[in-house]
């Protein structure tokens, strides 16, 4: 995206100017040269349009190539970041050669792409270079056969070549500097298509409004929905099925059913193919995505901590908690105990996506995180899954005895956490 906008902001910042300032100019001298000589100016401007439409021919290979420098960005930006994400992988299965191979591939195919990029500009400066020369001299050999003649006068063939001279500078200038606006005007497009995404509806409905519907037995309906990330390979298909009130519902399946999918689908995070899903009896389109996730604890399968401290973290499930109610959902998460082991306790720092933490670790924050929420809904998605089987216990014993009042939906593959839910439902026979 950096690099998009880079070569897109030189649109703003000269490639426009260039483009439309020669137009300018060369109106301004067609002008002053049709005055003095009209067959001498036409004659001119023929040779120089010919060169014109020469350069134009560039236009559509320059946009290609563009094209095709953009895709190979992107494709290297990711093997980047993979690289630098997956070092302890890389390290792991010795991947470090394999690894650098692809970056290499990857950048010398960028750079055979620069290289074609290079000679298509070479050609056009070549084409310009000389085709100024063959019209000085063309322009001298009509000068001399329209003189002999009595067409033109040696002041008029002289003004008209000092007019010429500027003239055509900048008429070569609308053939070279046009491919190159093209060029950036694919990063342009490119970002302008990352801008037009459709951004989430909200709704009308209040959360005051939700409230007599929470007595609803039925609290979260999928009515024949299909769902998959590519077009011809749906994860759920034609799905119907109710999570009901107050209740806790173990979800479970083979691997890649779709469990954890169909979590992310009640939180707005993909949009279903068809079918349509309800919350309290209302489609969470007329609900609106951000009442939605008002409504919802939800712990994820791999938690993401932030660069600020563990006290802070918790916090983020209800702004503007107390010290204590950040205490007292900590201990319900199991999780007081290494915390005030650390260095300073809840006002400990912790590392960018909590790596300097444990996998345990992590979910007993985003499940304190969860339970200071205390909304009516709670997904947890393998949320128990790092834990030992103590604090596991002790947070499936929070849960039920605490939060009866709740709709928990778990997915779990421990038999010990699934045996807690009320109702199993298994999606992979769906």
């Amino acid at each position: 995206m950096s690099y998009n906008i880079d070569k897109a902001s030189d649109v703003y910042g000269s490639r426009f100017r260039r483009v439309v300032t020669p137009f300018i100019s060369v109106g301004v001298y067609l002008i002053a040269m049709f005055s003095l000589n009209l067959k001498m100016s036409l004659l001119l401007l023929l040779a120089n349009t010919m060169l014109l439409i020469i350069n134009l021919s560039i236009n559509s290979p320059m946009k290609r190539i563009g094209e095709k420098i953009l895709v190979t960005k992107q494709e290297e930006t990711g093997i980047f970041l993979s690289i630098l994400q997956g070092a302890k992988v890389i390290r792991m299965y010795e991947m470090k050669d394999r690894m650098k191979e692809k970056y290499e591939n990857i950048l010398a195919k960028w750079g055979k792409q620069q290289g074609l990029r290079g000679v298509l500009l070479a050609v056009l400066e070549s084409f310009h270079s000389g085709f100024d020369l063959l019209c000085s001299v063309l322009f001298i050999g009509i000068g001399i056969i329209m003189m002999n003649k009595g067409s033109i006068l040696l002041g008029e063939l002289v003004a008209i070549y000092v007019l010429y001279t500027s003239f055509n500078f900048h008429f070569l200038q609308i053939g070279k500097y046009i491919p190159e606006l093209n060029e950036c005007l694919v990063y342009m497009r490119d970002l302008f298509e990352f801008l037009e995404l459709e951004e989430e509806k909200e709704g009308n409905t209040t959360i005051d409004y939700l409230e007599p519907l929470l007595e609803s037995e039925s609290v979260i309906s999928f009515r024949a929905v299909s769902f998959g990330y590519k077009e011809k390979t749906p994860i759920l298909d034609n799905m119907s099925v109710d999570f009901e009130s107050g209740i806790m519902t173990a979800i479970t399946g083979r691997t890649g059913c779709g469990k954890s999918t169909l979590l992310k689908l009640i939180l707005g995070f993909y949009p279903v193919n068809s079918g349509k899903i309800y919350l309290y009896g209302k489609g969470l389109g007329e609900i609106g995505w951000q009442k939605v996730r008002e409504m919802i604890a939800y712990v994820p399968q791999e938690p993401y901590l932030y660069n600020v401290s563990i006290a802070e973290n918790i916090s983020y499930g209800k702004l503007g908690a107390s010290t204590d109610e950040i205490i007292r959902a900590a201990r319900a998460a199991n999780a007081h105990e290494f915390i005030m082991r650390q260095q300073d306790g809840y006002n400990t720092i912790i590392s960018e996506g909590g790596a300097s933490l444990s996998g345990g670790e992590r979910q007993r924050i985003a499940i304190a995180r969860a339970i200071l929420k205390d909304a009516p809904i709670i997904f947890m998605d393998e949320a128990t899954s790092a834990l030992d089987n103590e604090s596991e216990k002790s947070i499936n014993d929070f849960l039920s005895n605490r939060y009866q009042n709740k709709t928990i939906i778990i997915i779990a593959h421990r038999p010990t956490t699934i045996e807690k839910a009320a109702v199993q439902i298994n999606i992979s026979k769906r």
